[in-house]
Parts: C-alpha cells; structure tokens; sequence
C-alpha cells in the first residue's frame, strides 16, 4: 500500500547530520488524537474508540525520569455509537492516567516504559542515519530516508521514512518532535488489520484548540463554522432553527440513514416534526458555502 505523504508543504531528501539541536516531542504544549480502528478506517464501524494523549507530571522510574502520559476520551459530536464513531469529535475535560510513561534523554532517544508490563523499549532515534537500523517488536527497520519537512507551523522537522527489511510492516516513519504514524507511544508504523492510527495533532494550550490532520497538514475539525442552533432539544412537536438564511437545504434522517424530512426551501425557521417516531435523529443542513452541518436531535413522544 502506497502511503501518502500530503502533510509536506515542502519536501527534499538529504543525508542529515545526527540530532543535536533536535525538537522535543516530550512537553505539555502538544496532544495527538488516536483511533482504534479495525483495517484502519474511520467510521467504517470497525473498532472504535479514541483518546487524545497528552504529557503530563514527571516521575522516576529505575533511576530515571519518565513522564507520565495521559488521555481524555474522544466522543464523537455526531453520533453516540461506537459503531458510528466519526469526526469530529468531542474531547471529554476530565483526564485519566495511562500505564504508559515516555523518557526523552540529551542525544535524541525516545524510550517507552509500560508500568503494567513493566518494559523499557525505544521508540524515536533521531541520532539515526541513512542505512542504520532499528528494532521494533523483533523487526528489523533500515533507515531509507531522512528528509526535512515544514509542517502547518511553520517548523522545520526531519522525517525519517524507514524500510522493513521482512516486508511485514508498511509506510513506517516517526518525525522529528511529534512521533509517527500510530502517535506517539506507539511503534511509528500503522498496523493494517487493527491498532492505533493518528487522526491529528494539535497545540494543547491554545486559544482555538484546533486540531490538524497528520496526513494532509489542514484542520481535522471544522473550523468557523456558522453559529446555528437547533431548539428545543430534546423536541416534541415542532423545531425551530436560530438561523435561516444560511441555509440552502436541510433533511432530517434517522440513525440508519434514513431521510424523514426534507425542506429544499425554508421560508420559516419552524418545522413540524410531530409524525417522527420517538428516536434519535441527526439534522442535516446544506449551507451556502457549501459546508454541510449535522446535528443530533432527540425526538419525543408527541402527546395531542
């Protein structure tokens, strides 16, 4: 499988030096949103579930310092099914901590330390040259390439695109300050029948907390997305909509896919719903910009 690299703005090959001033990935400014999915697609209602990992408090562990790594659990705005589990998501406030704790040393190593296994393995070795080799879960990886890249923020990483000498793993890859293919604890290459695939990046303290795609360097979330509400919610009867004219078309359809309601034209911003059974539903707006936005609803049972 060809992997597609459309995170890089700008791309060349060259034979780098070994790290010295390498970026660091362990800090508290930085979170990487992770999915479980089976074959490695999202909302094929495969697997499920995802958590957005963040560094947290340091500790010592061996005589060495780690830090501890933690997740918030990802809730998808749309649906409530893990069989349904889409972009985008909602991140949970409250975090929890992993059995996972991450050591960054002076020359460019990143080491794993798994508390319930109680093992050590090494994940990133930016000292690494063209031709050198890693090891990861008894594989064998040769270093193909380091390329330097720009990524979204305007900083200059190294990628290190690497080679399973046993041609059991494909598209392996870690770069420079955020980790690879899989995220930052894990082995820096997607596992194909099921494992964790990095959906996106983002900067943990900043004001928008957008959250950008790790293959294509653009928003995974909406970004200014028009303010219209639906009201009330739950809804019985009749829905109102804060704002109508935006919109170019709107349907309402059921957890199936189902549509129930289609208004090509809204000339008032109430729509009778009183023949919907009682469920959930999502409502569908086509706007004219061309953006599309869905909203849960929840119908109840209408009493004349």
């Amino acid at each position: 499988m060809r992997l597609l690299l459309i995170i890089i703005v700008m791309l060349f090959s060259s034979k780098l030096s070994p790290a010295q001033n390498y970026i660091k990935m362990v800090n508290d400014s930085i979170f990487w949103d992770v999915h479980y999915q089976e074959m490695g697609y999202i909302c094929s209602g495969y697997g499920g579930g995802g958590e957005r990992f963040h560094f947290g408090n340091d500790t010592v562990i061996n005589e060495k310092q780690y830090t501890r790594v933690l997740a918030y659990n990802l809730v998808s705005v749309y649906f409530i099914t893990d069989d349904a589990d889409c972009p985008p998501h909602r991140c949970e406030t409250v975090s929890y901590p992993t059995n996972y704790y991450v050591h960054e040393d002076s020359v460019g190593k990143i080491y794993l330390y798994d508390s319930q296994q109680m093992e050590e393995s090494l994940l990133f070795d930016y000292n690494l040259l063209v031709g050198d080799s890693i090891v990861y879960g008894g594989v064998t990886f040769i270093v193909n390439s380091i390329s330097e890249i720009t990524t979204y923020d305007s900083i200059a990483r190294r990628m290190f695109m690497l080679e399973d000498v046993s041609s059991i793993w494909y598209g392996c890859y870690f770069i420079e300050g955020l980790g690879g293919p899989a995220g930052p604890i894990f082995y820096p290459f997607p596992v194909f029948e099921f494992g964790p695939w990095l959906n996106c990046w983002g900067y943990f303290n900043s004001n928008t907390n957008d959250c950008w795609d790790f293959m294509t360097g653009l928003p995974f979330y909406p970004k200014n997305e028009p303010d219209i509400s639906i009201y009330p919610n739950p809804a019985e009867n009749i829905l109102y909509i804060s704002d109508i004219s935006q919109i170019v078309s709107l349907r309402i359809i059921d957890l199936l896919g189902n549509e129930c309601v289609r208004k090509n034209k809204l000339t008032s911003n109430s729509i009778n719903i009183e023949n919907l059974a009682k469920g959930v539903y999502f409502v569908e707006m086509e706007l004219l910009n061309k953006q599309t936005i869905k909203v849960k609803l929840i119908k109840t049972a209408f009493n004349k």
